[in-house]
């Protein structure tokens, strides 16, 4: 119940660090792209990879625009030529997505992540005291 959108890309941010991201931050909403959208950005320097993710904080069904914000944004930055891979996830609070979610994200690899998933990772890597993160 105090959970809110803000504080939802916050737990995201806590989760990519506990896993040892080299750097994750927080695009400010005045500096992202005209094209696309990521409100998470992962570096991992070994592994060469970056992950951008779209944060939804919803209840129902998340829609398929979520994924459309989040493969614009990657497609804005594949064109870099730095030697970094580049994924996208979609991780959101409700249960589900909705059916041309799943065939968008199919068709475009983008990883989708439930309410209960995304629970389940940040057990997995011990994060059990979210009063602290804020």
């Amino acid at each position: 119940s105090e959970l809110n959108p803000d504080k939802f890309e916050l737990i995201i941010k806590s989760y990519f660090e506990r896993i040892g991201a080299d750097d994750v931050y927080i695009p400010a909403k005045n500096e992202r792209e005209k094209k696309g959208d990521a409100d998470i950005v992962a570096s991992f320097e070994t592994i060469k990879t970056i992950i951008y993710v779209q944060a939804k904080f919803q209840d129902k069904i998340t829609p398929s625009w979520a994924i459309e914000q989040i493969q614009n944004y990657k497609e804005s930055k594949e064109s870099m030529d730095d030697g970094y891979s580049r994924i996208g996830w979609v991780i959101s609070t409700a249960a589900s997505y909705s059916e041309e979610a799943y065939e968008e994200a199919k068709s475009n690899k983008i990883q989708l992540i439930d309410g209960k998933q995304f629970v389940k990772m940040l057990l997995n890597v011990g994060i059990c005291k979210l009063d602290k993160l804020f």
